[in-house]
């Protein structure tokens, strides 16, 4: 088996060195180094739109909502090296479980984003459906939205789970 690379030796060539300076209340042989990451998809200058972005993944969603000057402004991915890239990729390290999230953390936004698990809606993941509790994450998506009310929402559907969204909206009066 090949060695294993530590994320941040792999992302030296990323780091830029901005100014070595000594360290205030230290030795004169103490010095930190300041570095900012160059990161790959940096946010856009002038942003036109806010979004979240949930289970986030390596940022399938942000990359294209940058690109059309949205500024992320939330980000949440249970998985500790997909936090690790999404870190390299866009400078900012998401928040973790979103079953623990304390809601009043998640700023206003416009636009919604959640690529939630689909494998307990799917035929490769032998549709548990809400008997698996992957299945039960897209409730917690529906608490942000309840609360937050952005004005579009774009999330990862399978079509076993589309009957379950429409019930629920049905129920608090909120249309997709």
């Amino acid at each position: 088996m090949g060695k294993q690379t530590d994320w941040l030796t792999a992302a030296q060539p990323l780091l830029m060195l901005r100014e070595i300076r000594p360290v205030e209340g230290g030795s004169p042989q103490q010095f930190s180094l300041l570095t900012e990451f160059c990161v790959p998809f940096p946010a856009p200058i002038k942003p036109e739109f806010s979004f979240i972005d949930l289970f986030a993944g390596i940022g399938g969603f942000r990359i294209p909502l940058q690109a059309i000057n949205g500024q992320c402004v939330f980000t949440c991915e249970i998985n500790p090296h997909a936090q690790k890239a999404y870190q390299l990729n866009f400078g900012d390290k998401p928040q973790g479980d979103i079953t623990t999230l304390d809601l009043n953390l998640v700023p206003e936004h416009d636009v919604l984003t959640a690529g939630f698990p689909c494998q307990p809606f799917s035929i490769s993941g032998k549709m548990k459906g809400f008997e698996d509790t992957r299945g039960t994450l897209i409730y917690n998506v529906f608490q942000i939205i309840d609360l937050m009310k952005p004005a579009i929402c774009k999330m990862r559907l399978e079509r076993r789970l589309i009957d379950s969204i429409i019930k629920y909206n049905q129920t608090v009066g909120m249309f997709f």
